[in-house]
């Protein structure tokens, strides 16, 4: 269940000391990452970590931080991503929509990624798949990854708590970690801005400052998005071993500042509720975040 914050109490606390606040909201998170990596680091049969939440939620990022804290702790860790096991564009289905189904299980290479969670099981050396983007196809290098016994395998994808997967693999060498967005905001009007709605500010700052495309765009794109969630991920987010929370309570504040004057005058539906969030949240500049913060996924601005 989300745990909801109230707006006011952080309006507060960021006019009294703005600093103290992103200091508090960054040790929340890396206090999450250390109990997963601690409970990893105890568990001594453990050899495939799958990192899995709905989009924008920062598995990517959270993967490389949790990498680093297990090598940390003196674990050698190599992140595999299930995006690279992409078929060509080309032979991915259409659904009803028009739109490629890039995020059903149909849009990978089910047989050779069941076959590389197998030979890192059995410790073999495995060749891993190189998926290039802007050709849309799979490129004829395959890199080569060695493994050591004592070593760690992150595998992160919107599909790496699927049953389909790991059903089939020993479930005690196998840990299985969801991070998403857990906190819902409630505005002093009573107005309150849900964890998908996080999401998608998230993913609306990426696609307008990174790939230019326009919020309808992302908001046409995003009602796909969702439906695959609830047929691909959230069935399963209750399995996982640990559940991480990425909401930081100052990134609304950071959210405004990008996108406030870019949703003031929309009537898409899916922004209506933020732009009338966006009203109750002060002009407050968060500047620089941290650089090992999480938000540096999304906050790509002023890059």
């Amino acid at each position: 269940m989300n745990r909801q914050v109230d707006w006011k109490i952080i309006e507060k606390e960021a006019e009294e000391n703005l600093a103290g606040l992103i200091f508090d909201c960054e040790q929340y998170f890396d206090n999450q990452i250390d109990a997963v990596a601690k409970g990893i680091f105890d568990s001594e049969n453990v050899r495939v970590i799958m990192i899995s939440g709905p989009s924008s939620s920062g598995k990517t990022t959270f993967s490389k931080m949790l990498s680093d804290r297990l090598q940390h702790y003196g674990i050698k860790t190599h992140y595999i991503g299930m995006d690279d096991f992409f078929i060509d564009r080309e032979k991915v289905p259409f659904l009803p929509s028009g739109v490629r189904d890039y995020d059903s299980l149909r849009a990978l290479d089910m047989p050779l990624l069941n076959k590389v969670i197998k030979s890192i099981l059995h410790s073999e050396q495995i060749s891993i798949p190189e998926y290039d983007f802007i050709e849309g196809k799979r490129k004829k290098e395959f890199k080569e990854l060695t493994l050591f016994p004592e070593d760690l395998v992150i595998i992160e994808g919107i599909h790496a708590l699927n049953p389909i997967l790991i059903n089939d693999f020993d479930s005690s060498r196998i840990v299985k970690v969801v991070i998403r967005p857990q906190r819902s905001f409630v505005m002093p009007s009573g107005l309150v801005l849900e964890p998908e709605e996080l999401r998608l500010l998230r993913r609306t700052i990426r696609d307008y400052y990174t790939r230019g495309h326009s919020i309808e765009a992302t908001a046409k794109q995003w009602i796909e998005v969702r439906r695959a969630e609830d047929k691909y991920i959230n069935p399963y987010l209750s399995t996982a071993d640990y559940n991480v929370d990425s909401a930081h309570e100052y990134e609304l504040f950071l959210y405004k500042e990008y996108l406030g004057t870019i949703l003031k005058d929309t009537m898409v539906p899916d922004f209506i509720n933020i732009k009338n969030a966006f009203l109750e949240i002060s002009d407050t500049p968060i500047g620089d975040i941290p650089e090992t913060s999480l938000l540096t996924e999304f906050a790509v601005k002023l890059r």
